[in-house]
């Protein structure tokens, strides 16, 4: 920081309920503020940053991705040739059902469904 009218900016800032410690220092050129008034502006500033992050998801971003400007089969479409390219599961799949009304892995399985939890 620059001296600003000859003055050399301050090199120290306390934060303290002391009113003794805050004549002193405050004396000794340094910035001073109570606790209370710190505890203050560290919850506004906190809350101004959680709103900026906030906007910067869900304004700016907003409507930015590819998923959001197509529809939901050609965006199925895509993860099945981005997987088929990349050679891993990408997203995680809902359980299908085959021909013979088992899940997938049952029906790899030979298993039949268990009576009870059919829905």
């Amino acid at each position: 920081m620059q001296p600003k009218d000859g003055v050399p900016p301050p090199r120290c800032y306390i934060a303290t309920s002391d009113r003794n410690i805050q004549s002193i220092s405050g004396g000794r050129g340094a910035v001073v503020m109570s606790s209370t008034l710190f505890i203050q502006e560290l919850k506004a500033a906190k809350r101004e940053a959680e709103l900026a992050v906030c906007d910067a998801q869900n304004g700016v971003m907003a409507g930015s991705m590819v998923e959001d400007m197509i529809g939901a089969d050609q965006a199925d479409k895509l993860y099945a040739l981005m997987e088929q390219l990349e050679g891993r599961q990408i997203r995680p799949r809902a359980p299908s059902l085959s021909s013979n009304g088992q899940g997938e892995e049952e029906a790899e399985r030979g298993q039949q469904p268990q009576r009870g939890q059919e829905q």
